[in-house]
């Protein structure tokens, strides 16, 4: 392929925006197990409990300790992730000489697909840390 011509930069680029994303995704699940699996064990422990109430007196049992923090951290950090690649990937592709993108080729979806997952991660967080004080 001649050098004038080599669309294999930009792919070099949204490949590293996908394993980005790939990542981020892989801590926004581990951020929610996290948060969920030490609720599950507190349930799974304290079923009695969930379902008459505390005992007159008694001091209800606690959750896992900073499971749901650690798990909506997590959840942020991939959000973190997963726009800083985006962002990265923009300045990359908007920095390339016309020649070196691919003919007919455009960004918008990979970074549209980077964008919605982000703020796919914030509605979770948000949710994680809201339903860890409902119950």
């Amino acid at each position: 392929m001649a050098e004038e011509h080599d669309p294999r930069i930009y792919f070099a680029g949204e490949r590293t925006l996908l394993a980005w994303i790939r990542s981020g995704l892989a801590v926004m699940g581990l951020g929610f197990l996290v948060a969920r699996f030490g609720m599950v064990m507190f349930l799974l422990r304290h079923p009695a409990y969930m379902s008459t109430g505390p005992v007159d007196g008694a001091t209800p049992p606690q959750p896992p300790f900073l499971s749901t923090e650690i798990g909506v951290t997590l959840v942020i950090l991939s959000v973190v992730m997963i726009a800083t690649a985006a962002l990265q990937h923009w300045r990359f592709s908007s920095r390339l000489p016309k020649n070196q993108l691919p003919l007919g080729y455009s960004t918008a979806p990979s970074l549209m697909l980077a964008t919605l997952l982000a703020v796919v991660g914030l509605v979770l967080a948000v949710y994680l840390v809201w339903t860890s004080h409902v119950i």
